[in-house]
């Protein structure tokens, strides 16, 4: 399987300035940096990758109205 349609830029998401998704072969990747309410210090990042059959069985999920 061919990776080329993956789009490897980075989106920006709406409702988080700190956070982003790009897609990757092995689904999509979240980041999110954090840092220190009380002084805005960087703290580092956070990431997680949701796996492309879990996002597939969710649309299904959500077409069939579950």
């Amino acid at each position: 399987m061919s990776n080329e349609h993956l789009k490897l830029t980075p989106h920006k998401i709406a409702h988080d300035p700190t956070a982003w998704w790009y897609e990757e072969d092995k689904g999509i990747y979240v980041v999110q940096e954090y840092y220190r309410a009380k002084d805005g210090l960087y703290l580092g990042t956070r990431s997680v990758v949701i796996p492309w059959n879990a996002i597939r069985a969710a649309l299904k999920r959500k077409d069939k109205g579950q």
